[in-house]
């Protein structure tokens, strides 16, 4: 487990890694749904998108060789060979939004299952 935040404040509030898939998670107190509270969810969908697709290497925007490469799943973007699953953690109602799961706080434990 982890949190991600880059120089430009992007960020992620938990990023959870595991053999077969990485989950960001994104927590927020509001019981109102808002598109902007994905806004770091989907920055890391990109970044991963953007460094699967990357054949750059020792470049800081896409992998500093003093930090590790994140082709090679540097915990700091992620492993682009692994799924990634986005969740909303928030006082609402689940539900679907894109490819993200709004989860209610109350139904956190379902995110370890």
């Amino acid at each position: 487990m982890f949190f991600f935040r880059d120089a430009k404040k992007n960020e992620v509030d938990l990023i959870l890694r595991n053999a077969s898939c990485d989950c960001a998670v994104e927590i927020k107190a509001a019981s109102g749904f808002s598109s902007s509270m994905l806004k770091g969810l989907d920055y890391w969908d990109r970044l991963i998108a953007q460094n699967s697709t990357s054949e750059v290497h020792g470049d800081p925007e896409h992998g500093d060789p003093e930090r590790g490469d994140p082709e090679r799943g540097d915990p700091e973007h992620g492993d682009p060979t692994k799924p990634l699953r986005k969740f909303l953690i928030y006082a609402g109602q689940p539900e679907t939004v894109g490819n993200t799961q709004l989860v209610s706080w109350t139904d956190t434990v379902k995110l370890l299952l």
